[in-house]
């Protein structure tokens, strides 16, 4: 993905639960990125079900992701498999030189 993604801002869009959470499934081999381009990633987090994410560059430094896991009322940030997902295309950009 074209657009700077860091581990500090995943901890911004996640909270400590979710981030922590979403390390734990990377670290586990459950990520599975199934189409990456310099403006779309999607993936999928094998949990105890399958969860399909996808993160869309909206201009040069903003991304919208969105996961198809129920996501509760009262919480406002990404969810542990988004976290998970972007922790992958990190370590892409990571190993590729582009970050």
């Amino acid at each position: 993905m074209d657009i700077k993604i860091t581990a500090n801002s995943i901890k911004q869009l996640c909270e400590n639960v979710s981030y922590n959470r979403g390390l734990a499934f990377f670290n586990a081999g459950k990520v599975e990125i199934t189409s990456l381009t310099d403006d779309l990633c999607e993936a999928i987090v094998h949990a105890a079900e399958d969860f399909y994410i996808r993160v869309e560059r909206q201009d040069e430094k903003n991304y919208k992701a969105t996961c198809s896991c129920p996501k509760l009322d009262h919480f406002t940030l990404q969810c542990q498999h988004v976290a998970a997902t972007l922790l992958a295309i990190e370590e892409q950009q990571r190993l590729t030189g582009m970050n």
